[in-house]
């Protein structure tokens, strides 16, 4: 399979998927993240969020989202890559972490 010219590989064991793919994928899983809340609250009373916590976390799905996308495109190496997108989801998580129980 070769490379097309402006679209970015990437290899997942042994197959090589167009990052597009890959990118709504994770924006759709982003997506649905968010939405995870808000049918909890319809089920139990002890899930109560209001506007600003989807806001706050909105915007932490949205930086690494965003992070992921450049490290994808901006960095050639693969371990580069993988080591920039890890690195932003752990931030990403650490900081809901510290924003749901303060742990910092």
């Amino acid at each position: 399979m070769g490379r097309k010219e402006g679209l970015h590989m990437v290899e997942v064991g042994r197959m090589r998927i167009a990052w597009n793919r890959l990118s709504m994928l994770m924006w759709a899983s982003f997506a649905c993240l968010l939405l995870a809340p808000l049918m909890a609250m319809r089920v139990s009373a002890e899930v109560r969020w209001d506007v600003s916590d989807f806001l706050a976390f909105a915007l932490i799905l949205g930086a690494v989202g965003l992070a992921t996308e450049c490290a994808v495109r901006l960095t050639k190496a693969g371990a580069l890559r993988y080591a920039l997108v890890l690195a932003s989801f752990i931030a990403g998580g650490l900081v809901w972490a510290d924003g749901a129980v303060g742990i910092f």
